[in-house]
């Protein structure tokens, strides 16, 4: 009865809950069967990497401006204009890729989706200051990470059980028929508006976004110095997320050597980790932000990290050591995220999470194409000890960077 009572109060919080469910589904039903379906049409694991590097590359262009349209009183015009053009990219290159089954199409197909995408995670951020109420900000952050999580395991356990038999071209139709279900989503929500008496400018944009780069990084220091650090860095277990994913795929194929359905199933143990994570820190949101369980987290991400390069992939070993990571790298995300939500105002949402996401993506792009290297130059199991090592000097950061109670940011950032 509460959790009825709690939908009808906030209804647009709920519609933007689902409509981000349905469209992540759609676009890991892309992404997670694009590698496979890559790695068939050429045999080599560095086109893997690539086809993920390439599907960020277009947010280095593109997220510096469109911060400007996400702070902007028709935000929900441009969220619904995404999700119909990511759907329309998929429905158009079906018929191409089933014509012409060529890499290179794969490739132009992800570059292109890639610029719609660029925007979701920033998006979620905006939104959520403006739909979700204001005195538990990081619960209903929680919240839209479950969200995120349930996605993802749908996705995973779709993408891997259904690959050999439907196809990649069948599972990406699928995905933009969810996409243009999210865009409809999005129609019905009423996103709280603010005064936005500047006009939008490209050129303007850009030098706004390089001036920004230069507070952040240079050598002055300042009273939010530290905020802008962690907000720079705080999405680099997302990043880690992301980037797992190719030697995983390559794990399941090369060390356990097995096919799409186990990788689905593995996958599957992994996000359903993830999602009782989230749960977890859905009751437990007050005490997520504490300096000690920030630096504990990651460093648990590492130690899986190395028990998966160590252990012999037989029976369900394998399957805890990743459930195992999965918690741990799911619990540093979503304290991370909702840090950085607490202590950003709304007038800036947009601006500033735009910044980060394109160097979130930079990092991406780079961890995509050296992890690739990676797994072409050495045994996937040392891959995993250097992601280990990643993650120990990521909670080495937070150790210099992270405060408990950032104060929020707006001198700057407006000016």
């Amino acid at each position: 009865m509460n959790l009825l009572t709690n939908m009808r109060s906030h209804s647009d919080y709920w519609l933007y809950f689902f409509s981000i469910l349905l469209s992540l589904v759609g676009i890991d039903l892309f992404v997670y069967t694009q590698g496979w379906y890559v790695l068939q049409l050429t045999g080599d694991n560095l086109s893997v990497g690539f086809s993920w590097s390439i599907f960020f590359t277009p947010s280095l262009l593109f997220l510096p401006i469109m911060g400007k349209m996400l702070d902007s009183p028709n935000v929900k015009k441009v969220l619904m204009g995404f999700e119909f053009a990511k759907a329309a990219i998929l429905l158009l290159f079906i018929p191409l890729l089933y014509l012409l089954p060529n890499v290179h199409l794969v490739y132009l197909m992800s570059a292109l989706f890639g610029i719609f995408f660029a925007t979701f995670y920033p998006s979620i951020y905006v939104v959520l200051k403006k739909v979700a109420p204001s005195e538990a900000t990081a619960k209903y952050s929680h919240l839209f990470e479950l969200s995120i999580q349930i996605a993802s395991v749908l996705a995973m356990a779709l993408a891997g059980l259904l690959y050999n038999a439907l196809g990649f071209l069948t599972l990406a139709g699928m995905g933009g028929i969810l996409l243009i279900c999210s865009g409809l989503l999005i129609s019905k929500i009423k996103i709280k508006s603010l005064d936005d008496s500047n006009s939008f400018r490209l050129l303007q944009e850009y030098r706004n976004f390089i001036s920004l780069v230069r507070t952040v990084f240079s050598r002055k220091d300042n009273s939010n110095k530290r905020l802008y650090l962690f907000g720079v860095f705080h999405q680099f277990p997302q990043n880690i997320v992301l980037a797992v994913n190719i030697p995983i795929l390559l794990y399941v194929y090369q060390v356990m050597q097995k096919g799409p359905m186990e990788y689905g199933i593995l996958d599957g143990v992994a996000g359903f980790a993830a999602l009782l994570t989230g749960l977890f820190w859905t009751r437990f949101y007050k005490s997520g932000q504490s300096r000690w369980l920030m630096l504990c987290m990651p460093l648990l991400t590492a130690f899986s990290f190395v028990l998966i390069a160590i252990i012999h992939p037989v029976s369900i070993v394998p399957y805890l050591a990743f459930f195992l990571m999965s918690a741990f790298l799911t619990s540093s995300k979503i304290q991370c995220r909702a840090a950085v939500l607490l202590a950003t105002p709304a007038e800036v949402m947009g601006k500033l999470t735009t910044f980060y996401q394109t160097i979130s993506y930079a990092v991406m792009i780079i961890l995509a194409f050296s992890t690739s290297y990676l797994c072409h130059t050495m045994s996937i199991s040392r891959v995993f000890v250097v992601f280990a090592i990643l993650m120990a000097a990521f909670t080495f950061f937070l150790l210099l960077i992270y405060e408990p109670e950032p104060q929020a940011i707006l001198e700057q950032v407006t000016s």
